[in-house]
């Protein structure tokens, strides 16, 4: 089953509806914040694709989305968070409370945006390890990065793959 996840659209979705023509079989769109007004109106044309989202500190108003949650994707459960206020800063994540919260929630994955730069790395080993990783932002690169997102493959068992591709 194939997710894609993004983040940081900032008001603009030309660059999220290129990942989706890029990625027909998508089953699931995790929105990191940053844009859930644009999103939501945007999943409306795509009704086939599960959207589910969390707001950032730029969907102050969007009180339809959480600030975290977590979900079941393919068998794997996730916690997906922006990253503002669990102290992710620009100038990069704050692993140790990412991950915690991570392993609070009994997630294997955190999903995360806010500095618009990828990673993906992982924290800690064996049952205690929490893979983090940030999409980039779809719309306002920073650094050296490029326009990006995530994608996720699960296989229905708990075992998943998880890669950024450009949009361009």
């Amino acid at each position: 089953m194939k997710t894609l996840i993004i983040s940081d659209a900032h008001f603009s979705v030309e660059n999220v509806k290129l990942a989706l023509s890029s990625h027909p079989e998508t089953r699931f769109l995790l929105f990191l914040g940053d844009g859930c007004k644009e999103m939501t109106r945007l999943m409306d044309f795509y009704p086939r694709v599960a959207f589910i989202a969390v707001k950032g500190n730029c969907d102050l108003f969007e009180n339809d989305y959480p600030p975290y949650r977590t979900a079941v994707i393919g068998g794997v459960k996730v916690f997906l968070c922006h990253g503002n206020g669990m102290g992710v800063r620009h100038g990069g994540p704050e692993s140790d409370v990412l991950a915690y919260r991570a392993r609070k929630e009994n997630c294997k994955i955190c999903f995360f945006g806010h500095t618009h730069v990828p990673l993906h790395e992982t924290v800690g080993s064996g049952e205690d390890a929490v893979v983090l990783f940030n999409p980039g932002s779809i719309t306002e690169p920073r650094g050296s990065s490029d326009f990006s997102y995530g994608v996720m493959e699960t296989d229905g068992n708990g075992n998943f793959t998880l890669r950024h591709e450009n949009v361009y």
